[in-house]
This record gives C-alpha cells, sequence and structure tokens, in this order.
C-alpha cells in the first residue's frame, strides 16, 4: 500500500527539523521513528501537527524521541487521535525538551511508562483527560523531570497500575493533586516520590475493587 504521507526535512548548520503531515498509518508511524534514530544526535523540532492518525485502532508512540537530547519543541498529530496509544520512553532521555503541544488529545493512553524520564528542561505536561475507564501504568514516567512544576490532568486518572518512581527525583517543588487515583488489585508504588521536594500533595483516599 501507498503511503500519503507527506515528510519534510531541513537542515540548518547541523540543526535537524521534520515536519510531517497527512494520513498516517501504523507503519507510517514506525518508518518515521527510523527517520527519527538517525538525526538523534541533531533534531530540534519535530512539527507532526498536520498528521491524521488512521487505518489502525492503536498506535505506538513507543521510544519515538529517545534520547534526542536536543530536541525542544514536539508537535504530536492533531487528529485521527481517538485510538488507543502506549507512550512507553516517548521522550525519555530528551533533556533539552521544553514544550510538548497535542498531547492532550491522544486520549486513550494505556501505558505512559518512562515517558518524560529525564526532561529536566520541561516544567509544564498537560496530560489528555482519559476517554473512560482503563487501567494505566505510569512506571518512572516523571523520573528526574527536575524542573517540574506541574502535570495538568494528572488528578484525572483511575486504575492504576503501576506508579513505581513515577515522581521521583523531582526537585521544582511540584503541585500535584491524586486524590482521584485508584488502584488496581495488584498494583504497585514503590518509590513514588524518592527524593522529590513535592511542594503540594493531594493523596487518594480510595482504593480499587477490581
Amino acid at each position: 500500500q501507498t503511503s500519503s504521507l507527506s515528510e519534510l526535512t531541513t537542515v540548518t548548520t547541523g540543526v535537524v527539523t521534520i515536519a510531517a503531515s497527512g494520513p498516517c498509518t501504523y507503519d507510517d508511524l514506525v518508518k518515521l521513528q527510523t527517520k527519527i534514530a538517525n538525526t538523534v544526535a541533531t533534531l530540534v523540532t519535530a512539527d507532526f501537527s498536520g498528521l491524521q492518525l488512521s487505518g489502525n485502532s492503536s498506535f505506538s508512540f513507543d521510544n519515538l524521541f529517545k534520547d534526542c537530547k536536543l530536541l525542544q519543541t514536539v508537535k504530536l498529530p492533531a487528529a485521527g487521535t481517538d485510538v488507543t496509544t502506549t507512550m512507553r520512553s516517548t521522550f525519555s532521555g530528551c533533556n533539552a525538551l521544553k514544550t510538548i503541544e497535542n498531547l492532550e488529545k491522544l486520549t486513550h493512553t494505556t501505558n505512559s511508562d518512562a515517558t518524560f524520564y529525564g526532561c529536566k528542561a520541561l516544567t509544564l505536561i498537560t496530560l489528555p483527560i482519559p476517554s473512560g475507564t482503563y487501567e494505566t501504568s505510569f512506571n518512572s514516567t516523571f523520573l528526574s523531570c527536575a524542573a517540574l512544576d506541574s502535570v495538568a490532568n494528572i488528578g484525572k486518572y483511575s486504575l492504576i497500575s503501576n506508579a513505581s518512581k513515577t515522581f521521583s527525583q523531582i526537585h521544582s517543588r511540584a503541585k500535584l493533586d491524586l486524590s482521584q487515583w485508584t488502584f488496581t488489585s495488584n498494583a504497585v508504588a514503590e518509590h513514588c516520590f524518592q527524593y522529590s521536594s513535592v511542594f503540594f500533595l493531594h493523596l487518594p483516599l480510595q482504593k480499587s475493587e477490581n
């Protein structure tokens, strides 16, 4: 099947910008990941806001921008986002990342393990409000996000299956409201706030019966 995905890569004095638009299937996203991997040391901007996820009911964003240490701005797809997604280590190791757009549109993300691990420059993250109730894993999701001040919509999630090291090594006195969280019966949450200086923390009072 011929892809109708449109790609544009520009290089200015060694600095790389990647943009893509049009319908994007699961296989197209895999191809984009290969292109990103080939520019991991120089990629600064990725604009995928013109993409429309299509042709599949689930998409993997796992490791998509992993270790892009110069990456500063990412615009995720803005259309066709009513699909199931996983985001394991999507931005892990992106030390310079400051802006992520359209993340809030991915409203059925079932795994966020290490998604932002080591994103030391991020101060604000806006998570999607989940569409329905489903298990979500947050293992090491914000680990070492040292400058993180706020995680919008983090309190909207329920049925947490893993919260180990979720907020470990955050030193910015972040404000977190987790009052709506519930945990699955076999959930783990070891070292959830290890070595962190969270300023305001509102913890859940209820447990899941599942």
